[in-house]
Formats: C-alpha cells, sequence, structure tokens
C-alpha cells in the first residue's frame, strides 16, 4: 500500500493512481478501478484533487449504463465543493436559475463570454469539470436535471470565467 501524504511525490502519486483508475475503467476492469480510486480517496491531502477520480468513476458508471449512480457521484463530489444539486428540481427552481444568469448578464453582450478571463482557482475548475461531466449525464438519466446543471455551469462562468469546457457549456445553455 502507498501513502500519498508521507511522499515527497504526492503529485506524482497521486497522477500515477488517477491513470491507473482510468486505464482500469477504459479496460472494463472495474473492481481494479474502484480499487484505485478508493485508494485515492482515502490518500489525497485536498478535496480538489479528487476531481480526476470522481470524473473516472462518472464515466464508468454512464459505461455500465448506470446514470442515476453516476449522477449521484457526481453529486456528492459537488456537495463536498459547495454546490448543492437538488433531487429533481421544479420548474420554479429552474426560472430562479434563469434569472441570475440574466442578472448576471445585465449590460453585458453574449459576445462578451469570449472575452472572460480563464478560471485559473482550482476549486472552480473542479466544480465546472465536474457538473460539465454531469451534463450528459443529466441529459440521459435524468433530464429535469439538465437545464438546472447547464443554468449553474452558466453562473458559474460568468463569475469565473472560462474553461476548456466553455464553448461546450454555452451551446448547451442554447438548448435550453
Amino acid at each position: 500500500r502507498v501513502l500519498f501524504r508521507s511522499q515527497k511525490n504526492y503529485s506524482l502519486t497521486l497522477e500515477l493512481y488517477e491513470s491507473k483508475a482510468e486505464v482500469a475503467y477504459l479496460t472494463g476492469k472495474f473492481e481494479e478501478m474502484e480499487t484505485a480510486i478508493e485508494q485515492v480517496l482515502l490518500q489525497t491531502k485536498d478535496t480538489v484533487d479528487l476531481l480526476k477520480v470522481h470524473d473516472t468513476k462518472i464515466n464508468a458508471q454512464m459505461a455500465q449504463q448506470q446514470p442515476l449512480e453516476a449522477i449521484n457521484t457526481g453529486r456528492q463530489f459537488l456537495k463536498s465543493l459547495g454546490i448543492e444539486i437538488p433531487e429533481s428540481p421544479q420548474a420554479e427552481d429552474l426560472k430562479v436559475e434563469v434569472a441570475k444568469i440574466s442578472q448576471a448578464m445585465t449590460g453585458k453582450k453574449i459576445a462578451d463570454l469570449a472575452d472572460l478571463p480563464l478560471v485559473e482557482d482550482r476549486k472552480q475548475l473542479a466544480q465546472i469539470g465536474i457538473l460539465s461531466s454531469l451534463i450528459p449525464v443529466c441529459y440521459q438519466g435524468n433530464p429535469a436535471l439538465f437545464p438546472w446543471v447547464v443554468c449553474r455551469l452558466m453562473q458559474l462562468s460568468i463569475q469565473y470565467g472560462n474553461t476548456s469546457q466553455s464553448a461546450f457549456i454555452y451551446s448547451c445553455y442554447g438548448v435550453i
């Protein structure tokens, strides 16, 4: 058993276990993936360091036709990052989220989104990363949650800036 915390090469060890989990997922060895993920969960120093393994687990759950479990995995991780995802958002919840976007866009044009700064904060990147991973999962597994996730991503993007997922987020917002 490798201990991350006491190692001088924490980042390298974390990356190795993340890669081990991902390779296991990609080769259909889900038990090996779970073991590698468990090691990361037990040994990480920072919640944000769990992004990659949660993303891998969500993808593996989708590959196994378990969209509700994938949503729950994302929900639990996001809760640890300060975002609460409703179980089943109602129309009123969505109206509130859309109103927040409208308020944040007051005095701005859609083209201004392209000029937003790049997000550099690791926690914000983790929030946006996992929420982005949940877009296709929600679309398939809980369609009522899809627009809520997209709206929350829009709010985060307007507030904090762009990421590599921004074009995808903005196009999904166009769908709703």
